[in-house]
């Protein structure tokens, strides 16, 4: 299993990789979409205020 987080530049990158490591996790970082194609599982870190950095529906 492949596990890739998503680098937004806002998010609590630092402690969520850190912390799937330690749970034995295959981690990669990625700001870009291509990684996202052989991932088995993908994660966006946030952080509290996440509604400055969305699109309005």
């Amino acid at each position: 299993m492949k596990t890739t987080v998503i680098d937004y530049k806002a998010g609590n990158l630092t402690s969520v990789v850190k912390a799937l490591r330690h749970l034995g996790a295959d981690v990669e970082v990625t700001d870009t979409p291509g990684p996202l194609a052989n991932a088995t599982h993908i994660i966006l870190p946030r952080c509290r205020p996440l509604r400055r950095h969305q699109t309005p529906r």
